[in-house]
């Protein structure tokens, strides 16, 4: 995948989550951003989980159990295959780009409720991409810290006031460091990036 695909695939997926009625920046930055992490990480990708839920036979199956919801339901399971995988590998304590705290996700599934709209996402359906090296993130983030690269486990990038979970900006800048973070993963070798949380 070239640089500017990943680019492209990004301004696709927020088009069309615009195009379903999400409206903020922040949770559409936040959506597209999850959404292709999940894509990068099914089995058929880089293997960091076992999903297929952005496949054809993914959205077929959906449709087949949930004919009128199956765009909501294909984020909810989405953000359940992330969300899993990322709390297994974090402190209780912390954020992620699948877990915003709890404010943040009650705003996100708020919005979810009231997507209108269809889309097949085809775009991340047809999305091969195995990364062989780390830092695939870099054409697309503008500023990252130095990361580890080259060991398993989750990468801890910083930490973050429990006061600034009501700050959309904040949510948004921990959404995309993880985005940033994730570049450190790699075919089968998934480094689980997040916050730690300061009471």
């Amino acid at each position: 995948m070239s640089e500017f695909a990943l680019d492209d695939v990004l301004e696709t997926t927020r088009e069309e989550l615009q195009a379903l009625g999400i409206e903020e920046d922040l949770f559409r930055d936040v959506l597209a951003v999850r959404l292709l992490v999940e894509r990068l990480g099914e089995s058929e990708n880089n293997s960091w989980w076992d999903s297929r839920v952005f496949t054809s036979l993914g959205r077929d199956s959906l449709a087949e159990v949930t004919p009128k919801t199956r765009v909501k339901a294909r984020f909810d399971l989405a953000m359940q295959v992330g969300r899993k995988v990322e709390r297994e590998a974090t402190p209780d304590d912390s954020l992620s780009l699948f877990y915003l705290g709890p404010t943040g996700e009650a705003q996100l599934e708020a919005l979810l409720e009231d997507i209108d709209g269809e889309s097949t996402f085809s775009h991340l359906e047809e999305l091969e991409a195995a990364f062989t090296e780390p830092g695939w993130t870099a054409s697309v983030v503008d500023e990252m810290s130095d990361i580890e690269t080259g060991t398993q486990g989750p990468i801890e990038i910083g930490s973050i006031d429990a006061d600034a979970l009501q700050d959309h900006d904040s949510l948004r800048d921990v959404a995309l460091q993880c985005f940033g973070a994730y570049g450190a993963s790699t075919q089968e070798t998934l480094r689980v990036p997040y916050f730690s949380i300061q009471a």
